[in-house]
């Protein structure tokens, strides 16, 4: 699928005698240089297709591994929350109750993410009025800004009727944004996110085109907020498995088994989707390596015909003073 067009047609003419006219040896060199700036541009392009056809085509793969290692992360996360459980009911004995018992504890497993959370916050507070503005420059935003925006709103329990676009655009004035967006993404009750808002949040967390540093690339103010995103869906997430259920011993040992079953599966999936994209890399780079030796050969002999053409011309110019 690649664009030789220009390459297909290159010929590097073959010399004819010793040309002694500065003026015309001059003209030469440049047309010579314009043919290698030209051929190298389009062997550029043909790597940026290339690239984009592999993005194409790994998007899905890459978006499915990312959710599974989110989900594996989160599995994780919780039995090692039943563990402490455990470890602090043998430690108390009898009179165990999880609610006064695991406080410490709660706070401590929760501690890593509300830090984030707070990191998060205070990057959309320091967003500048101009980086406000890159942010809502769009009439039709790209599909990552989008998704973005329907996430936050999802979070606030908005209702977009469709075209979160127009409701977001409110918020985003400089006295909307630094009045009020800031101050309540701050102190959102992670507590109150449901379930059921987490799991509709899966998808988003989950999308590779939705990632803060590639949102940041669009405009800074969205991936700070894509930051804020991430940062209270993993913060609610853990509230969520530290909730206190004051679950039987003999419900935890099953829940650990359910646990243990969905990570060996999950385990074998990303096992199964890792060695997929490392067949395309490896396909890609074949692709990569057999261009480059399809444009290395004209352009090494135009470079040749440069180069005879600079020593031509140095010469001609030597011996006309």
């Amino acid at each position: 699928g690649i664009n030789a067009e220009y390459m297909g047609k290159f010929k590097v003419e073959p010399a004819g005698g010793m040309e002694t006219d500065p003026s015309a040896l001059a003209s030469e060199l440049a047309h010579k240089e314009d043919l290698m700036c030209r051929l190298r541009r389009e062997f550029e392009s043909n790597v940026e297709l290339i690239d984009t056809e592999y993005t194409s085509q790994t998007y899905s793969m890459r978006c499915q591994l990312l959710a599974d290692l989110n989900k594996q992360e989160a599995l994780n996360r919780e039995l090692l929350w039943l563990d402490l459980v455990e470890s602090k009911r043998k430690q108390v004995g009898q009179y165990f109750a999880e609610e006064q018992d695991m406080v410490l504890e709660r706070a401590e497993f929760c501690r890593p993410a509300r830090e984030q959370f707070r990191e998060a916050a205070k990057a959309l507070e320091s967003v500048s009025r101009d980086q406000l503005l890159e942010f809502r420059r769009w009439q039709s935003p790209p599909t990552a800004v989008e998704k973005t925006v329907g996430a936050y709103l999802l979070i606030k329990g908005e209702e977009t009727n469709g075209d979160s676009w127009t409701t977001m655009k409110v918020q985003l004035t400089d006295a909307y944004w630094s009045s009020f967006l800031v101050a309540r993404a701050a102190r959102i009750d992670c507590e109150s996110i449901s379930e059921k808002v987490l799991e509709e949040l899966e998808p988003f967390l989950a999308d590779i085109e939705c990632q803060p540093k590639a949102l940041d690339q669009l405009a800074v103010a969205c991936g700070n907020l894509c930051r804020w995103i991430h940062a209270t869906a993993q913060l609610a997430r853990l509230l969520a498995i530290c909730r206190p259920r004051n679950l039987h011993p003999g419900l935890i040992i099953l829940r650990n088994d359910r646990i243990q079953k969905e990570l060996a599966v999950l385990s074998e999936r990303i096992l199964q989707n890792n060695a997929q994209l490392s067949l395309h890399s490896r396909s890609l780079e074949r692709q990569k390596w057999a261009l480059k030796n399809r444009y290395d050969q004209p352009m090494d002999r135009l470079h040749d015909a440069f180069v005879s053409t600079a020593s031509q011309l140095s010469a001609a110019a030597t011996a006309s003073q």
